[in-house]
């Protein structure tokens, strides 16, 4: 009896002592919970919603550890008006207080960050106590940026149009949409670009054969201390900008002439010189839309949109002097009076889409090595039809890529928002985006500040 009782103690003993070296070891290494996955966290508009999802998991051979984690604020208290726990849908970490992570597993801590609604810096931490010898940290740290504003061009009443547009949908708030601050100072404006980290604004305007030169505040997004810049041009409509040879250029297409205008860019933004870009080979036949630049393997080529008879043309740039080469028909066909142009990428594959004035929108692929299009089709767009399109922009909402696309036929002029698929970049349902319909926005360009 004595003999087992002795025996009973001694087991009883290296169990404590066991726990106590474990509960040591908890205590004395910081390596003993450990992140194996935190998020990248950008700058976001204000007022913003961004799911932060961060992965743990236990070192700890024998022992299982508690979780309980907490947002801390920059003076180290516990602060959840701005990040927010939520559940995760795979493998959660569970209630703090009755959840125990198993040696050697993992476990997910999802989070949903919401935006102050002013611009800056925020700093905060999430920290992880498990009751180690000091909690698990990783710092929360990012800035808060304007609004994403979207604008449009308005060939009747010679504006431009200011919209706010929801972080989660994608859409417009109608009652942020005004004057871009220029107020009727554009001659029947066309297509539009922002340059110089979004500091400028250069409006394309037929009426005078010019270009807008407009300064763009940070902060409202609006425009002011509009003028011409630039000379030469014959009814332009498209512009694009491209640095070459460290030299920043303009190109702007000349409808009527059916040339291209580069466009030296000198201090304070301004044009310092236009000549004609010696495009030789395939002509342009009335040019109209945007340009687009791409680098397909060690050349990089321009993209221009000829309305009739219809066609994409591409020219090569020369590297030193930016000027242009023999240019080719790009291939692209499936075309209804072409305007507006964009490139994106889905996937690995890099796709065109052109705005078709004569009704709807066409996704072509374009070859890696060449540059050159193929597999035109219709882009797949069902719900609100796109009829007598124009412009059209793409931007990641949520992370769902959008298309908005500008229609322009008077009364009914509208912009349409329609999602992409991540998978074949065709479009899906299209909605119209709250844009305000007016007799007087004769929706053309549109573009985004963000």
């Amino acid at each position: 009896m004595k003999t087992a009782m002795l025996a009973t103690a001694a087991k009883m003993v290296v169990h404590l002592i066991c726990c106590l070296l474990s509960m040591t070891a908890i205590a004395s290494d910081p390596n003993l919970l450990i992140f194996t996955s935190t998020p990248s966290i950008p700058a976001i508009p204000v007022n913003a919603k961004l799911n932060l999802m961060y992965t743990v998991e236990n070192r700890v051979s024998t022992t299982s550890l508690p979780i309980y984690p907490y947002i801390l604020n920059q003076s180290g208290q516990v602060d959840d008006s701005i990040i927010q726990r939520i559940d995760s849908a795979v493998n959660d970490c569970g209630s703090p207080g009755t959840f125990l992570l198993r040696p050697f597993a993992q476990c997910n801590l999802s989070f949903q960050l919401t935006a102050p609604s002013t611009m800056g810096e925020v700093s905060q931490r999430l920290s992880i106590d498990y009751r180690g010898r000091r909690p698990l940290e990783s710092p929360i740290v990012f800035t808060t940026t304007h609004p994403i504003f979207v604008y449009m061009t308005n060939e009747n009443s010679n504006t431009v149009t200011q919209c706010t547009v929801s972080s989660q949908t994608g859409l417009f708030d109608s009652a942020t949409c005004g004057d871009s601050g220029a107020g009727a100072t554009f001659n029947i404006p066309q297509y539009f670009v922002f340059e110089n980290n979004n500091l400028y604004a250069y409006v394309v305007t037929i009426g005078t054969a010019s270009v807008r030169q407009c300064h763009v505040d940070n902060t409202t997004g609006q425009f002011s201390d509009c003028s011409n810049t630039g000379s030469g041009f014959s009814s332009p409509r498209g512009i694009v900008f491209q640095t070459i040879n460290a030299q920043s250029y303009a190109y702007v297409t000349n409808f009527f002439g059916n040339t291209v205008s580069q466009c030296r860019v000198g201090s304070m933004g301004l044009f310092t010189s236009c000549v004609d870009s010696q495009a030789t080979g395939t002509p342009f036949s009335f040019p109209f839309g945007i340009m687009v630049f791409e680098t397909i393997g060690a050349q990089l080529y321009a993209y221009v949109v000829s309305e009739s008879p219809g066609s994409v043309i591409q020219c090569p740039v020369d590297s030193v002097s930016g000027l242009f080469g023999f240019c080719v028909n790009s291939g692209a066909d499936h075309l209804n009076t072409p305007r507006g142009l964009a490139f994106q990428t889905i996937g690995t594959q890099l796709y065109a889409y052109i705005a078709n004035n004569g009704g709807g929108v066409t996704q072509c692929q374009i070859n890696n090595v060449s540059g050159l299009f193929s597999h035109c089709q219709d882009s797949g767009a069902t719900g609100v039809p796109l009829s007598n399109t124009n412009g059209l922009a793409f931007e990641t909402i949520a992370s769902q890529l959008y298309a908005y696309v500008t229609i322009s036929t008077g009364s009914a002029s509208s912009v349409v928002q329609c999602p992409v698929s991540s998978a074949t970049g065709l479009f899906g349902i299209c909605i119209d985006s709250g844009a305000p319909p007016s007799s007087a926005n004769d929706y053309f360009g549109i573009n985004f500040l963000n």
